[in-house]
């Protein structure tokens, strides 16, 4: 009808903060003066329509933000709240009758838009089905405006981004007053609701609602932190638990049907492609669904029960101190787990300069799939005494990077006033389960069809890079190795290290040898750090296969190991010491090793753009990182 495509434009959205922020602005003294007599009425009535209209309206539909879930309440509240709608409509109309300076019949004004906006909400809407709550024809001079208003969408508009420069000058005087207007604007609002609740409230007061006295104790500065930090543990410990019975499950069916189709087909080519590309390609997407699905479960029932805004709260205060907000917590937290659900879920952070930084930073945190490569490396070169330290200084050390990144990127890229977390606590309900199912459901599916396809892609890339070319000479000396009576597997392995040697993956591992020696890299751990950009965990297989042991060796390999300890360099120092494993696990801390990450990334941002950004800034990261720690090593005597 013309006004309810207005509706959407983005202007709308800022009547109601830019009326409360004027009114604040002027009630502290650094609001627009009152020498213009039009322009001082004007915003009188913009700042009365919000602070009374809207508020009634905002309540009306809403009273569970307010009361909880006391239906006897909510109804008082309702009625209370309309008696005081029904007052503010009639002076409205009355005033709207004698045509102030804000009514223009030449220009609409945006205050018009404004009024004429919330009352054709309230036609179009009528709370549980009740129209007899409000009717046009209870107001004929805003009846009359909002007839002529509809047939006028151009001049609406103009109207609209009239106020919205209004709107942004007061914002500007209230930043420059130092006046955080997010918060004040909050204090307004629950300021007028809690007026509106005493009055709905029977004065023999049964005493506090239940939810505020478990909030008392869930958002209590010192309880709260230990009974969240005892949720999140148990979350964590639940996931891990949870997810590995079913990850193997994928990993077994997935060596099962590949041993299946491998058994059908010939060798060569054909059957390496979909046994070793397609078919593990595939794995690499699935094997994360129990993560992911358990996650978001988890994270489902908190939002449903009304907890995980308390937990955003109790942390938003450390957050703050590095540019973020305490919404940023959970999906960084969710990262140990693995970067991909928690960057799928940094979607609950409404500002995108924060969620855009908290994606960036969530690589940082050590996941599950890091693991492998620090037991590897500890275990075959730390002491048994040391080596839960070590384990553990990873894991500080990915935390205070992805905190001195988002400090650093809110610094630069991402300039601006740290946002102020604002939000209403939802009262405490029983999860329904149908919508908890329906959110995994969903964010399973998305994962799996959009993320999933670049994945699959990257894997068979990965695939061609590992197979091509092939030597035929290579297989001819191990058929006739087998032949001649040698071990069959011991052979079989030699010949796939020979082969990846070769290959356009080894030949990358020592092209790019020079550049990574400083941080006390062979060719070997170039090739390593090429094929772990599938996964991670990769590395430990394909050291498995350049040192011989096998593509089925893992972090435990007692052989792979002992391959590590006794390699030599030329001049007979050893390859690898325990400075050399520190680098490795520095290095990988701190490096997005993970084409799965970047592709949920391209898929979350809808852009290249900042995947690529946040490869490239994690590489340098890594790179430094590696470097300072090996060559710094060097310099004090420590190994290597």
């Amino acid at each position: 009808n013309g006004l309810i495509p207005v509706l959407e434009t983005p202007e709308c959205a800022l009547f109601e903060t830019g009326a409360i922020l004027l009114w604040l602005g002027d009630r502290h003294g650094v609001g627009p003066g009152a020498g213009d007599s039009a322009r001082g009425d004007y915003l009188k009535w913009l700042v009365f329509v919000s602070n009374t209209l809207h508020a009634d309206l905002r309540i009306t539909f809403y009273p569970g933000l307010y009361v909880g879930d006391d239906a006897a309440m909510q109804a008082a509240l309702v009625r209370t709240v309309q008696g005081r709608l029904a007052v503010h409509l009639r002076h409205l109309d009355t005033v709207a009758a004698r045509r102030p300076v804000w009514l223009d019949a030449g220009r609409p004004t945006g205050l018009c838009w404004y009024i004429a906006c919330l009352m054709r909400w309230m036609a179009l809407y009528p709370r549980d089905g009740d129209r007899s709550w409000f009717r046009l024809s209870d107001t004929p001079a805003l009846a009359g405006m909002l007839a002529a208003l509809e047939t006028r969408p151009a001049a609406l508009k103009a109207a609209g981004a009239e106020t919205q420069a209004r709107v942004e000058e007061g914002r500007r005087q209230l930043e420059a007053a130092g006046l955080d207007r997010e918060a004040l604007e909050a204090e307004a609002r629950y300021a007028y609701a809690r007026d509106a609740v005493a009055a709905a409230r029977p004065v023999a007061s049964p005493g506090p609602h239940l939810s505020e006295r478990v909030d008392k104790v869930l958002t209590h500065p010192v309880i709260g932190p230990i009974v969240f930090l005892a949720i999140m543990g148990l979350i964590f410990e639940t996931l891990f638990a949870w997810s590995a019975p079913l990850t193997e499950y994928i990993e077994e069916g997935q060596a099962w049907l590949q041993g299946v189709v491998g058994g059908w087909l010939s060798d060569g080519m054909l059957r390496d492609l979909i046994v070793d590309g397609v078919i593990a390609g595939v794995g690499a997407v699935v094997v994360f669904l129990p993560q992911i699905c358990l996650l978001f479960l988890f994270l489902a029932i908190l939002e449903d029960v009304g907890y995980l805004a308390r937990a955003a709260f109790l942390i938003d205060r450390v957050m703050r101190g590095v540019g973020l907000s305490g919404k940023s917590f959970v999906p960084l937290l969710s990262s140990f787990a693995c970067a991909i659900p928690g960057i799928m879920a940094a979607r609950t952070i409404e500002s995108r300069r924060d969620r855009l930084v908290t994606i960036l930073v969530a690589p940082f945190m050590s996941c599950s799939a890091r693991l492998p490569v620090y037991a590897l490396m500890i275990g075959a070169f730390f002491p048994a005494a040391y080596g839960g330290w070590a384990l553990l200084g990873m894991y500080v050390l990915s935390v205070t990077a992805a905190l001195v990144a988002a400090w650093i990127l809110r610094a630069t890229l991402f300039r601006g006033e740290a946002s102020t977390y604002v939000m209403e606590l939802p009262a405490y309900r029983l999860p329904a389960p149908s919508q908890v199912l329906a959110a995994v459901v969903s964010r399973g599916k998305v994962f799996v069809t959009q993320a999933g396809t670049i994945i699959l892609a990257f894997s068979i890339v990965l695939w061609a890079l590992a197979y091509f070319p092939r030597s035929e000479t290579i297989r001819q000396e191990a058929d006739a190795r087998i032949e001649a009576g040698e071990d069959a597997d011991a052979v079989e392995a030699w010949a796939s290290g020979a082969q990846m040697e070769q290959s356009v993956m080894g030949r990358m591992g020592k092209a790019i040898e020079p550049a990574i020696e400083p941080l006390g890299f062979d060719w070997r751990l170039g090739v390593g750090l090429v094929a772990s950009f599938a996964a991670r965990e990769v590395l430990v297989s394909t050291l498995g296969i350049v040192y011989s042991v096998g593509a089925d060796a893992d972090e435990e390999s007692v052989p792979l190991r002992e391959r590590l300890q006794a390699d030599r360099r030329p001049d007979g120092t050893p390859t690898y010491t325990w400075l050399t494993a520190l680098s490795v696990m520095v290095f990988f801390v701190l490096a997005c090793q993970c084409m799965s990450t970047l592709a949920v990334v391209k898929r979350e941002t809808a852009s290249w753009k900042w995947p690529l950004f946040m490869f490239a800034y994690m590489t340098v990261a890594a790179y430094l990182g590696s470097l300072i720690v090996y060559q710094g090593g060097r310099a004090l005597g420590w190994g290597g």
